[in-house]
Protein backbone atom coordinates (compact mmCIF):
# COMPACT_ATOMS: atom_id res chain seq x y z
CA UNK A 1 0.00 0.00 0.00
CA UNK A 2 1.39 3.43 -0.92
CA UNK A 3 1.51 6.40 1.46
CA UNK A 4 -1.44 8.18 -0.13
CA UNK A 5 -3.67 5.09 0.05
CA UNK A 6 -2.75 4.57 3.70
CA UNK A 7 -3.47 8.25 4.40
CA UNK A 8 -6.87 7.89 2.67
CA UNK A 9 -7.62 4.85 4.83
CA UNK A 10 -6.74 6.65 8.05
CA UNK A 11 -8.75 9.68 6.95
CA UNK A 12 -11.82 7.56 6.21
CA UNK A 13 -11.50 6.06 9.69
CA UNK A 14 -11.29 9.50 11.30
CA UNK A 15 -7.66 9.00 12.32
CA UNK A 16 -6.63 12.43 11.07
CA UNK A 17 -3.51 12.71 13.20
CA UNK A 18 -2.15 9.62 11.40
CA UNK A 19 -3.40 10.63 7.95
CA UNK A 20 -2.09 14.19 7.75
CA UNK A 21 1.66 13.45 7.99
CA UNK A 22 1.29 10.66 5.44
CA UNK A 23 -0.51 12.95 2.99
CA UNK A 24 2.15 15.61 3.48
CA UNK A 25 5.01 13.14 3.00
CA UNK A 26 3.35 11.64 -0.07
CA UNK A 27 2.82 15.14 -1.46
CA UNK A 28 6.44 16.16 -0.89
CA UNK A 29 7.77 13.01 -2.55
CA UNK A 30 5.39 13.26 -5.51
CA UNK A 31 6.14 16.93 -6.12
CA UNK A 32 9.87 16.23 -6.05
CA UNK A 33 9.74 13.15 -8.28
CA UNK A 34 6.84 14.01 -10.63
CA UNK A 35 6.77 17.79 -10.45
CA UNK A 36 4.25 20.13 -8.81
CA UNK A 37 1.81 20.04 -11.75
CA UNK A 38 1.44 16.27 -12.14
CA UNK A 39 -2.06 14.78 -11.94
CA UNK A 40 -0.95 12.41 -9.17
CA UNK A 41 -0.09 15.48 -7.11
CA UNK A 42 -3.68 16.68 -7.66
CA UNK A 43 -4.97 13.39 -6.25
CA UNK A 44 -2.89 13.80 -3.10
CA UNK A 45 -3.93 17.44 -2.77
CA UNK A 46 -7.58 16.36 -2.94
CA UNK A 47 -7.05 13.78 -0.22
CA UNK A 48 -5.38 16.31 2.06
CA UNK A 49 -8.13 18.84 1.30
CA UNK A 50 -10.72 16.23 2.25
CA UNK A 51 -8.93 15.70 5.56
CA UNK A 52 -8.90 19.44 6.28
CA UNK A 53 -12.54 19.74 5.30
CA UNK A 54 -13.49 16.97 7.70
CA UNK A 55 -11.70 18.92 10.43
CA UNK A 56 -13.53 22.15 9.50
CA UNK A 57 -10.28 23.72 8.29
CA UNK A 58 -12.07 25.10 5.27
CA UNK A 59 -9.55 27.73 4.22
CA UNK A 60 -6.80 25.11 3.96
CA UNK A 61 -9.12 22.73 2.10
CA UNK A 62 -10.18 25.42 -0.36
CA UNK A 63 -6.60 26.29 -1.30
CA UNK A 64 -5.73 22.64 -1.94
CA UNK A 65 -8.88 21.86 -3.93
CA UNK A 66 -8.37 24.94 -6.08
CA UNK A 67 -4.80 23.85 -6.77
CA UNK A 68 -5.94 20.30 -7.62
CA UNK A 69 -8.57 21.76 -9.99
CA UNK A 70 -5.97 23.95 -11.73
CA UNK A 71 -3.62 20.99 -12.19
CA UNK A 72 -6.37 18.80 -13.64
CA UNK A 73 -7.63 21.52 -15.99
CA UNK A 74 -4.09 22.13 -17.25
CA UNK A 75 -3.36 18.42 -17.68
CA UNK A 76 -6.70 17.23 -19.10
CA UNK A 77 -8.49 20.29 -20.40
CA UNK A 78 -11.68 21.87 -19.02
CA UNK A 79 -14.10 19.04 -19.88
CA UNK A 80 -12.45 15.98 -18.31
CA UNK A 81 -14.23 13.87 -15.70
CA UNK A 82 -11.41 14.46 -13.19
CA UNK A 83 -12.07 18.20 -13.56
CA UNK A 84 -15.74 17.49 -12.78
CA UNK A 85 -14.68 15.67 -9.60
CA UNK A 86 -12.56 18.63 -8.49
CA UNK A 87 -15.40 21.04 -9.24
CA UNK A 88 -17.79 18.90 -7.23
CA UNK A 89 -15.40 18.69 -4.26
CA UNK A 90 -14.98 22.46 -4.21
CA UNK A 91 -18.74 22.98 -4.59
CA UNK A 92 -19.45 20.69 -1.64
CA UNK A 93 -16.96 22.68 0.43
CA UNK A 94 -18.77 25.94 -0.37
CA UNK A 95 -22.18 24.32 0.08
CA UNK A 96 -21.22 23.04 3.54
CA UNK A 97 -20.37 26.63 4.52
CA UNK A 98 -23.64 28.01 3.10
CA UNK A 99 -21.77 29.79 0.31
CA UNK A 100 -24.44 28.87 -2.20
CA UNK A 101 -23.60 31.42 -4.89
CA UNK A 102 -20.08 30.00 -5.08
CA UNK A 103 -21.25 26.38 -5.03
CA UNK A 104 -23.98 26.54 -7.69
CA UNK A 105 -21.86 27.31 -10.80
CA UNK A 106 -19.36 24.64 -9.78
CA UNK A 107 -22.10 22.03 -9.34
CA UNK A 108 -23.63 23.01 -12.68
CA UNK A 109 -20.31 22.86 -14.53
CA UNK A 110 -19.55 19.48 -12.94
CA UNK A 111 -22.98 18.20 -14.03
CA UNK A 112 -22.44 19.43 -17.61
CA UNK A 113 -19.07 17.71 -17.83
CA UNK A 114 -20.45 14.47 -16.36
CA UNK A 115 -23.42 14.39 -18.74
CA UNK A 116 -21.19 15.08 -21.73
CA UNK A 117 -18.54 12.53 -20.75
CA UNK A 118 -20.72 9.79 -19.27
CA UNK A 119 -24.24 10.23 -20.60
CA UNK A 120 -27.32 10.89 -18.53
CA UNK A 121 -27.74 7.38 -17.10
CA UNK A 122 -24.71 7.33 -14.85
CA UNK A 123 -24.23 7.33 -11.06
CA UNK A 124 -21.95 10.38 -11.22
CA UNK A 125 -24.62 12.31 -13.12
CA UNK A 126 -27.20 11.17 -10.58
CA UNK A 127 -24.97 12.38 -7.75
CA UNK A 128 -24.48 15.75 -9.46
CA UNK A 129 -28.23 16.16 -9.86
CA UNK A 130 -28.74 15.23 -6.22
CA UNK A 131 -26.14 17.79 -5.13
CA UNK A 132 -27.98 20.52 -7.00
CA UNK A 133 -31.27 19.41 -5.43
CA UNK A 134 -29.71 19.65 -1.97
CA UNK A 135 -28.27 23.08 -2.77
CA UNK A 136 -31.61 24.44 -3.93
CA UNK A 137 -33.39 22.90 -0.96
CA UNK A 138 -30.93 24.58 1.43
CA UNK A 139 -31.80 27.91 -0.19
CA UNK A 140 -35.53 27.32 0.08
CA UNK A 141 -35.91 26.98 -3.69
CA UNK A 142 -38.13 23.94 -3.34
CA UNK A 143 -39.45 23.84 -6.91
CA UNK A 144 -35.90 23.67 -8.29
CA UNK A 145 -34.90 21.20 -5.59
CA UNK A 146 -37.80 18.92 -6.53
CA UNK A 147 -36.97 19.22 -10.22
CA UNK A 148 -33.33 18.23 -9.76
CA UNK A 149 -34.13 15.55 -7.23
CA UNK A 150 -36.68 14.10 -9.63
CA UNK A 151 -34.07 14.08 -12.41
CA UNK A 152 -31.62 12.47 -9.99
CA UNK A 153 -34.14 9.79 -9.11
CA UNK A 154 -34.73 9.03 -12.80
CA UNK A 155 -31.04 8.82 -13.70
CA UNK A 156 -28.47 6.19 -12.84
CA UNK A 157 -28.48 2.48 -13.58
CA UNK A 158 -31.48 0.65 -14.97
CA UNK A 159 -30.56 -2.99 -14.46
CA UNK A 160 -33.80 -4.64 -15.53
CA UNK A 161 -35.29 -2.06 -17.85
CA UNK A 162 -36.93 -0.14 -15.03
CA UNK A 163 -35.70 2.89 -13.17
CA UNK A 164 -33.98 1.92 -9.96
CA UNK A 165 -33.73 4.55 -7.24
CA UNK A 166 -30.13 5.35 -6.71
CA UNK A 167 -28.53 7.45 -4.00
CA UNK A 168 -24.79 7.42 -4.76
CA UNK A 169 -22.18 9.21 -2.71
CA UNK A 170 -21.02 12.28 -4.61
CA UNK A 171 -17.73 12.62 -2.84
CA UNK A 172 -15.59 11.20 -0.06
CA UNK A 173 -17.11 13.87 2.11
CA UNK A 174 -20.88 13.70 1.62
CA UNK A 175 -23.40 16.04 3.11
CA UNK A 176 -24.85 13.18 5.14
CA UNK A 177 -26.09 15.36 7.94
CA UNK A 178 -28.71 16.97 5.66
CA UNK A 179 -29.21 14.38 2.95
CA UNK A 180 -31.79 12.06 4.51
CA UNK A 181 -34.23 14.70 5.84
CA UNK A 182 -34.12 16.56 2.54
CA UNK A 183 -34.62 13.39 0.47
CA UNK A 184 -37.56 12.37 2.66
CA UNK A 185 -39.26 15.75 2.18
CA UNK A 186 -38.55 15.83 -1.55
CA UNK A 187 -39.72 12.25 -2.10
CA UNK A 188 -43.16 13.23 -0.88
CA UNK A 189 -43.45 15.53 -3.91
CA UNK A 190 -42.42 12.92 -6.50
CA UNK A 191 -45.04 11.06 -8.49
CA UNK A 192 -45.07 7.29 -7.89
CA UNK A 193 -42.41 7.48 -5.20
Amino acid sequence: MDLNSLADLYCSQGQYELAEPLFKRSLAISEKVLGPDHVDVATILSGLADLYSRQSQYAKAEILWKRALAIREKAHGPDHIDVATSLNDLAILYHSQNQYTQAEPLYRRSLTICEKALGTDNPFVAASLNNLALLYDAQGQYALASLFFSKHWQSGSRPSGRTTPMLPRASKFWLSSIRKPVEKRLLKNLPNA
